[in-house]
């Protein structure tokens, strides 16, 4: 019934059959590959004079047919203007392809052909069996061979119906995929036979099945705790615990109750200064318990932490400050010196500062609600100018909601505070180990850049977990040699950067029972996706999945026109749900270019990463659709080091 759909189609939009199903199949690549253009070659049998009709020989010639796939034309007029491309190569059907490939001289790969690398052969049915002078002619099928091409569709027209073969290199491509691709093309095919007028870009590719699957894939709700801000979570655990270390500098230690008295002083004292929800207040202090405590005394005064790195340069937190219009900066007496002069008002720590020790330590009121800001970080902007990401406490509830329902990660765990205060991750090391009751274990900078310090350090304190980028994990495999990490480390933690299991990676895990997990979340969200990786270190991938969603949160891999792609297919990958920031502060236009709306939820965040999914629901990374770069997982845009 279909092969006659096609019949009569071609009829009524004046093609051959075969411009038709080579017009599906380039539309069928082009939503593959995002391309716009795509070469397919085509072989022609070559015999264009009447004295070669009967010759024997073999005259087929392959052709290299530029298939002209853009999105907003209708079936008709694509078909139109395949079917010109087609007549122009049958004029020039006997050029001898080598001598084209001669001719031309593309750059050379002997793991794939030249000029084009999929193909499309239209044959027909040769009828009955002849019998003449003595002469029987039958048509052989041969026995299996290796493919040619990367993929070959071969349509046999046969009176019956045309019977379409793929042929695929198996280096590339596995048989389910090869059969998606077959579902696919005939779902574009039945579209087009439907609604021939409908533009290109809106032709369905998923079934309703394939689409309900992803969907589940998306199922991932969570209870969330019912907290207002981050605030409740961290004074419920200094309530149930308040004698338990929060902080461990190796020098001291900071009990709950000690933390949450010097943050409430220090809150007091910011709110006195006029600090409340949605104020900005910058903490440019080094990596010490007094920078920790620093960020929950601004939390507990309702207002957003902007972290400041101390060791940059005067004109970049100059920017900071006043692209943020900081309202206060916490900081010492040495970074104090690089403030310009107008920047915000200055307030310097130390550790027996007055602020923190005297006066009244019972908690304010803290005026910050689920949609109020809890963090402002500034990456790195394409067009050279930073740009705050403004996340709001709803993000960091829903992130704890769903550790809680986490094997291991749910339990209180003395946590290496290794991030920098200005890498998102930092927030998720504070706020995971203290909404659980656990100790974050502090590190000097000798010491975090020494592998083998490192490696020391976290046996000597105890550390259970540590969060770190891909280059900070394989820094610390290559420092370990031939040990095992520290018994007592029970989880890592990898985002900010692709993971890559190299052998320095796998060699250690393997003599070691820690559990290895791969995060990702770009700024503007916090974790948006998971995986644990399995304990046998023999089934890891050289380049794991970053998993599924989280709790709550939902993944959208999209094409260039906003629609899902299929299993296998890379996509935008989208995110939707409460992980997400607000926007960029301050930055209307800039919001709104990223932060899009969507026909399931309110808005989504286009990331500009590509991704995949793979038919067990993971979803595998790969790569960036600009110029943007990772190092050591903080993300550059090119055009700021322009």
């Amino acid at each position: 019934a279909l092969s006659e759909k096609v019949r009569d189609a071609a009829r009524r939009l004046q093609v051959t059959p075969y411009v038709l199903l080579l017009g599906i199949f380039g539309l069928l690549l082009r939503r593959y590959s995002g391309q716009r253009e795509i070469l397919v070659g085509s072989p022609m049998i070559g015999r264009t004079q009447p004295e070669l009709k009967d010759l024997v020989g073999y005259f087929v010639n392959p052709v290299t047919l530029r298939l002209d796939v853009t999105d907003d034309r209708t079936g008709p007029d694509y078909l139109a203007g395949l079917r010109e491309t087609v007549l122009g190569a049958l004029e020039h059907q006997s050029y001898p392809f080598p001598l084209l490939v001669e001719r031309l001289q593309p750059e050379r790969d002997t793991s794939r052909s030249p000029l084009f690398q999929v193909a499309f052969v239209y044959e027909r049915e040769t009828g009955t069996p002849l019998l003449e002078q003595g002469l029987f002619s039958e048509l052989l099928i041969g026995g299996q061979r290796g493919a040619v091409f990367d993929l070959t569709l071969t349509a046999l027209d046969r009176t019956k119906g045309f019977r379409l073969t793929w042929e695929y290199a198996s280096a590339l491509f596995e048989a389910d995929t090869i059969a998606r691709m077959q579902g696919h093309f005939e779902r574009l095919l039945e579209a087009l036979l439907d609604q021939p007028e409908q533009s290109l870009q809106n032709l369905p590719l998923l079934s309703e099945t394939e689409a309900a699957r992803i969907q589940d894939w998306n199922g991932t709700d969570c209870p969330v705790p019912p907290a207002a801000n981050l605030v409740e979570l961290i004074t419920a655990k200094v309530a149930a615990c308040p004698d338990a270390v929060a902080v461990d500098t190796g020098d001291t230690q900071v009990s709950y109750a000690d933390l949450d008295a010097r943050a409430c002083r220090l809150a007091r004292h910011l709110q006195e200064r006029g600090v409340g929800a949605n104020s900005v207040v910058a903490i440019a202090l080094p990596r010490s318990a007094e920078q920790l405590i620093a960020v929950l005394g601004v939390l507990r005064a309702g207002g957003a932490c902007l972290p400041v790195d101390p060791e940059d340069p005067a004109e970049r937190i100059g920017f900071l400050l006043r692209g943020s219009e900081a309202a206060l900066v916490l900081t010492n007496a040495a970074t104090s010196e690089k403030m310009q002069d107008d920047a915000a008002p200055i307030v310097t720590l130390t550790p027996d500062d007055p602020i923190l020790t005297t006066g009244n330590a019972e908690a304010p009121a803290c005026p910050a609600g689920p949609e109020d800001l809890l963090y402002v970080l500034f990456t790195s902007g394409s067009t050279g100018r930073p740009k705050g990401v403004a996340m709001p406490h709803r993000a960091l509830v829903n992130l704890i909601g769903w550790q809680m329902t986490q094997a291991g990660l749910e339990n209180p765990a003395r946590t290496l505070q290794y991030t920098p205060l200005t890498f998102d991750v930092a927030f998720q090391e504070i706020a995971w180990t203290w909404c659980s009751g656990g100790t974050l274990v502090l590190i000097d900078e000798e010491r975090r850049r020494d592998g083998r310090a490192l490696l020391d350090w976290i046996e000597n304190r105890n550390v259970e977990r540590a969060f770190m980028p891909f280059v900070a994990l394989q820094h610390l495999a290559e420092s370990a040699g031939e040990q095992a990490l520290p018994a007592c480390l029970q989880d890592i933690v990898t985002a900010g950067e692709q993971l890559r299991t190299t052998p320095a990676i796998r060699a250690v895990f393997q003599r070691s029972t820690c559990r290895l997990h791969n995060h990702y979340g770009p700024t503007e969200s916090h974790v948006a996706t998971a995986y644990c990786l399995p304990e046998e270190v023999a089934e890891w991938d050289d380049l794991p999945p970053i998993g599924r969603p989280v709790g709550n949160v939902a993944i959208h891999l999209l094409d260039e026109t906003g629609h899902p792609v299929p299993v296998g297919v890379p996509g935008e990958l989208c995110i939707a749900g409460p992980c997400l920031a607000n926007g960029y502060l301050k930055r209307p236009d800039l919001t709104a270019e990223r932060f899009v709306e969507h026909p399931e939820h309110e808005r989504i965040y286009r990331t500009g990463d590509f991704a995949r999914w793979r038919a067990d629901g993971l979803i595998d990374y790969l790569g960036r659709r600009d110029d943007q770069v990772k190092l050591r997982g903080i993300r550059v845009e090119l055009g700021e080091i322009e």
